[in-house]
């Protein structure tokens, strides 16, 4: 039987902008996925830091993968995003975890 992971790794396979940004899934269980962006210099803003799209794109994934475990299909509709603090270099890691489902049956 496939795992998370797996089915996970497989669904992300044809991502190519996840490729790109390097942008790679770190783990994954039920209802919570963490992705880490290692930070490249195609990665940074005009001041530096790290592109905020590059931020949000990184926190999309893990909410989407989150949302996947329960092995449904999800897009993102509307969501927020507050930067709290910035860096340059290093790993950025997003955790997303599914605090409540709704009951679809």
């Amino acid at each position: 039987m496939e795992t998370l992971m797996e089915m996970a790794q497989r669904r992300l396979q044809g991502n190519a902008f996840n490729h790109h940004n390097h942008i790679v899934l770190e783990s994954i269980k039920p209802d919570r996925a963490v992705f880490r962006l290692t930070i490249q210099a195609e990665s940074l803003n005009a001041y530096g830091l790290v592109h905020g799209g590059a931020i949000f794109t990184l926190a999309d994934n893990a909410a989407g993968v989150a949302a996947f475990t329960d092995g449904k299909f999800y897009v993102t509709q509307t969501t927020s995003l507050n930067f709290f603090r910035n860096q340059a270099t290093g790993d950025v890691r997003a955790v997303a975890y599914v605090r409540h489902r709704r009951d679809t049956s």
